[in-house]
């Protein structure tokens, strides 16, 4: 499994949101969906297909890594594409 998008593309996603939340004076934005593609790049029901019984979402601070929130047992499906500080 791999990221979608390359690792540059994804961090210069991420920096534009960032740069725009912290001029918003937004401390956070919760993402789902297709937003999981386009700020994580994640692959599987957490980025392509909606999932209803599993769902997972990412927290993406005005400044740093985000943060997946994803079910127990889902977590080492995204582990290979997603650094572990960044697991939760």
């Amino acid at each position: 499994m791999s990221f979608i998008y390359s690792i540059g593309e994804i961090r210069r996603r991420r920096e534009r949101a960032q740069e725009l939340m912290r001029e918003q004076g937004l401390d956070a934005l919760l993402t789902n969906d297709g937003n999981l593609i386009y700020f994580v790049g994640l692959p599987t029901a957490y980025g392509l297909h909606r999932s209803n019984d599993r769902p997972g979402v990412a927290v993406l601070p005005s400044q740093g890594d985000p943060i997946c929130v994803v079910a127990a047992n889902m977590a080492s499906i995204i582990r290979p594409v997603v650094r572990s500080e960044c697991m939760h």
